[in-house]
């Protein structure tokens, strides 16, 4: 099982990184799952409710997207 698919570093070094790049051109973040893992996205979807709580999210303009393949 590859664990570095169900953790997401909530470094706020991180966002702040993506909140820089946001300040630059906004995007829309979406994060592609690839793989057989099925817990997957629930996992990741905790992690970036967690994330949002937190308020690290705060700069985007809509909701981080999840996409399973």
């Amino acid at each position: 099982m590859n664990y570095s698919v169900v953790y997401l570093p909530l470094k706020a070094t991180l966002f702040e990184g993506l909140c820089k790049l946001s300040e630059i051109r906004p995007f829309k973040l979406v994060f592609l799952l690839e793989g057989s893992y099925h817990g997957a996205g629930e996992v990741l979807a905790r992690s970036l409710d967690s994330a949002i709580t937190e308020g690290l999210l705060d700069f985007l303009d809509s909701p981080p997207t999840i996409r399973i393949v």
